[in-house]
């Protein structure tokens, strides 16, 4: 909590309302910042020391409007790294591709530890009490991604599966 409410950093960046990265490049070379931004309850498969959401935090982030909204900058954030922008109303959730969306997504087929970035971000949206952004990125990830690019498509068929089971 206390990173992402802006009294710690990592890397010398803090996440007040979400990131700020000196371009997509610093957020590829970083690895760190999501385990940060998108915490689970069990410990990081990649990192033993990424923080570990506790029964308190996860009661504290469904309960304070935010908490949740600081999550939802960081998927704002997550997704503008991956070329998309997040449209939310009060019934529906979508994504839009932006103009940089195919270099965008092709640093996604090309780099696989992002694969497993995604698979932390739904969890944690969904830990959280973000479960429809959860659902929604989900449905993102597993269906619209894969028609609109061939080779996200190959790259992902095991974390598709994957995360549908998320």
């Amino acid at each position: 909590l206390e990173l992402l409410i802006g009294r710690l950093d990592v890397d010398g960046k803090t996440m007040k309302g979400g990131l700020s990265f000196n371009g997509n490049k610093q957020a590829e070379e970083v690895h760190c910042w999501i385990q940060r931004a998108f915490p689970k309850n069990i410990p990081g498969d990649v990192n033993a020391q990424a923080p570990v959401s506790t029964a308190a935090t996860v009661k504290a982030f469904k309960a304070n409007p935010h908490l949740q909204e600081v999550m939802k900058n960081c998927l704002r954030y997550y997704l503008n790294f991956m070329g998309y922008n997040l449209i939310e109303n009060d019934a529906t959730i979508t994504f839009e591709k932006r103009p940089d969306f195919y270099v965008r997504i092709q640093n996604i087929v090309d780099r696989p530890h992002n694969f497993s970035r995604i698979s932390r971000v739904i969890t944690s949206l969904d830990q959280h009490g973000l479960t429809r952004h959860s659902e929604a990125f989900k449905n993102l990830v597993t269906k619209a991604l894969p028609q609109e690019h061939p080779e996200c498509r190959k790259a992902t068929t095991e974390s598709i599966q994957y995360w549908r089971g998320s």
